[in-house]
């Protein structure tokens, strides 16, 4: 081959690889930027937070809990009454549910109080007792709507004035027969260290005030 032909020929190779070193490169380049793009991006990272678990109860949903851990030990299980308790409390926090409720049953069958004791994580017979009388019993009405009502009543009768003033009050809520006149709540607020308190009645069918005291 003449020398000016192989001349020719290496200067197309040598210009072909040059072409394809610079493709090789660019390609790399391109790679290595667009990693680097991605890298730096912000990352959405989507948290899915549970919502926090309730850990008071309104009194029906309680009730109803109570009602089946009564049946288990009697199916003629009737209600007699119903307990609630807060300390240092808001308004809000009352009208709100309470952290534990405690009902008594009746079982005519088996002449036994059964009390249950209810909080958000549990429903359990805590106590059996005989018991040859048979107490009064509730009979279905008004008192299924829950206390808010009855709350809201005694609020207006001196226990707002009273919660305000003794902030570390403790507040008894208890529905049942009241001297023999039929269902009420009766709610207490009172005061460990002054000794005060303030005690309203409420007829559950009316929501006629029964007894106000002081």
């Amino acid at each position: 081959m003449e020398p000016r032909a192989r001349n020719r020929i290496e200067t197309v190779i040598g210009i072909a690889l040059i072409g394809v070193s610079l493709l090789i490169v660019g390609y790399l380049t391109w790679q290595t930027g667009s990693s680097l793009q991605k890298a730096g991006e912000p990352k959405t990272v989507k948290i899915t937070v549970a919502p926090p678990t309730p850990s008071t109860l309104e009194m029906w949903d309680a009730y109803e809990r109570a009602q089946k851990a009564a049946w288990q030990e009697a199916l003629d299980a009737q209600l007699v009454s119903a307990t609630a308790q807060w300390q240092a409390a808001t308004e809000k926090e009352m009208l709100a549910g309470a952290d534990n409720w405690v009902f008594t049953f009746y079982s005519p069958t088996e002449r036994q109080l059964i009390v249950v004791h209810v909080n958000v994580g549990s429903a359990r017979v805590v106590h059996r007792t005989q018991m040859q009388a048979m107490p009064a019993q509730l009979a279905e009405g008004r008192w299924h709507e829950g206390p808010n009502d009855a709350l809201l009543i005694f609020l207006a009768n001196g226990g707002r004035e009273f919660m305000e003033t003794h902030l570390q009050a403790v507040i008894d809520l208890h529905l049942g027969n009241y001297e023999g006149r039929g269902p009420a709540w009766d709610i207490l607020a009172s005061d460990a260290e002054s000794r005060e308190s303030v005690l309203v009645v409420i007829d559950t069918e009316t929501m006629r005030v029964l007894t106000h005291r002081p």
